[in-house]
């Protein structure tokens, strides 16, 4: 897995898979990417594989830390765009679809 952002487009690439070996980069990334935007925070997952139980709990945890930065109410504040099939299903199965703003990749063009 990779992972890099660009704080000014407030937007996070991940790529490759993400799992448990590598999950804690994912979690470290995010919260650097968290302490330099005030805004929502988008996470593009084009190029991503797989994402394991482990990668869905950073996700859920930067959505709480960011909603309680922000206030809740206010829309959301983690976006997963370019979401492939196979993570999306995931996702839907975790029941994240309905907490996270999630694009799937499809949905884009």
């Amino acid at each position: 897995m990779n992972v890099f952002f660009d704080a000014q487009q407030a937007t996070l690439w991940v790529t490759g898979r993400v799992d448990a070996s590598n999950a804690s980069e994912l979690d470290q990334a995010l919260r650097a990417l968290e302490a330099q935007v005030d805004g929502p925070i988008t996470v593009d997952l084009s190029e991503a594989t797989y994402i394991s139980s482990s990668g869905l709990r950073y996700l859920l945890l930067s959505h709480r830390r960011q909603s309680s930065k922000q206030g809740m109410g206010e829309g959301p504040v983690l976006h997963l765009r370019h979401v492939p099939a196979r993570i999306l299903r995931v996702l839907q199965i975790a029941g994240l679809d309905h907490i996270l703003s999630v694009i799937p990749a499809a949905c884009e063009e």
